[in-house]
């Protein structure tokens, strides 16, 4: 599994519109992951979701059990809040 520093070179040449990270990522901490996207000022604009085990939602949490609609309207949330998207 790349690491965190890898993963962010990789966000920032592929410059998504956002990232959905499951907290449940394999060989890596999705809190240092999120943390190295904000710091990196390639990386930093891009939103991020956090899909974890609870049940609530909104802001950058979503439930990792939320159907599709949830998701997609999570980022689009996060996208139309994101001035650098706009």
């Amino acid at each position: 599994m790349p690491s965190p520093q890898d993963l962010t070179v990789l966000a920032a040449e592929l410059s998504p519109d956002a990232i959905v990270i499951d907290n449940q990522i394999r060989d890596a901490d999705p809190q240092i992951l999120r943390s190295e996207l904000r710091e990196n000022p390639s990386t930093s604009a891009i939103p991020v979701i956090l899909l974890d085990e609870g049940e609530h939602g909104g802001g950058e949490f979503l439930s990792r059990h939320a159907d599709d609609a949830s998701l997609v309207s999570a980022v689009n949330t996060a996208l139309l809040s994101n001035p650098s998207w706009r």
